[in-house]
């Protein structure tokens, strides 16, 4: 069997270059978004989450969005959201095909059961129908694609990811304030 043949690295040099300009890139808008997330968030402190991904998906969140990265900032907060959702129905055997259903079952069984409010669970439903129209192919105007969100919303580009990860942020504050009231504590 051949071996695939890899591109050859330039010089450190030039890789810090490539880094640093990449970091560097926008300084004054990671200032705004840094700001952002204090506003919401508070700052960095140690917080204990239900579900396995919960943690890993809201520090991923977080720095997505630092810097810039709003369809990785979307598709952390569902991660997060269905991760600390679905944590709710993973232990009861009953539950199970609900825990692994997706976030729309389990958006569905959670305001049934009174662990969420009906005001969080549209919002969930809205973040859940965002992530959707950029990870899967909707052909057309179809109402879950990306066309047709553009056309909607008339935002282009970085400009609805960007209200998109900020209505993503925004709505995990709701849920993170709706079903983890000592979040927003203050530290000593």
């Amino acid at each position: 069997m051949k071996r695939k043949k890899y591109f050859k690295l330039p010089a450190d040099a030039v890789i810090e270059k490539i880094a640093s300009d990449t970091l560097n890139h926008d300084p004054k808008g990671v200032v705004a978004r840094t700001k952002q997330i204090f506003r919401l968030f508070g700052p960095p402190r140690d917080m204990m989450f239900s579900g396995v991904m919960t943690a890993d998906a809201y520090y991923e969140m977080i720095n997505s969005y630092i810097v810039g990265l709003y369809l990785s900032t979307v598709f952390a907060a569902h991660a997060l959201i269905e991760s600390s959702l679905s944590f709710e129905f993973m232990f009861n055997t009953n539950d199970e095909s609900i825990a692994e259903g997706g976030l729309h079952k389990i958006i569905a069984a959670s305001l049934a059961r009174g662990y969420i409010s009906k005001e969080l669970s549209e919002r969930l439903n809205e973040l859940r129908v965002a992530r959707i129209a950029y990870f899967h192919s909707h052909v057309g105007l179809n109402r879950r694609g990306a066309t047709k969100r553009y056309l909607d919303r008339q935002l282009y580009g970085s400009k609805l990811h960007g209200s998109d990860a900020t209505t993503a942020l925004k709505t995990v504050h709701q849920f993170l304030n709706e079903t983890s009231p000592g979040f927003f504590r203050k530290q000593d």
